[in-house]
């Protein structure tokens, strides 16, 4: 990791504007993992609920029958 970072930019010091930049990306990648966080939750859910429901019918259906 460390390979990575180039040795001439440790004298600089970050402006504010480089700041506010990298602060602005961080929050869109973590915006974006929110979004798709949401999604991925609301589609878990929408499975969980649709296969006990179904589950439920099953089960229904094999009482009935015995």
């Amino acid at each position: 990791m460390l390979t990575n970072l180039d040795s001439r930019h440790l004298d600089e010091l970050a402006t504010k504007d480089f700041v506010r930049a990298e602060v602005a990306e961080v929050r869109a990648d973590v915006a974006s993992l929110r979004a798709e966080l949401h999604v991925e939750v609301r589609r878990m859910l929408v499975w969980s609920i649709s296969a006990n429901t179904a589950l439920t019918g099953v089960l229904m259906a094999a009482i009935r029958l015995s």
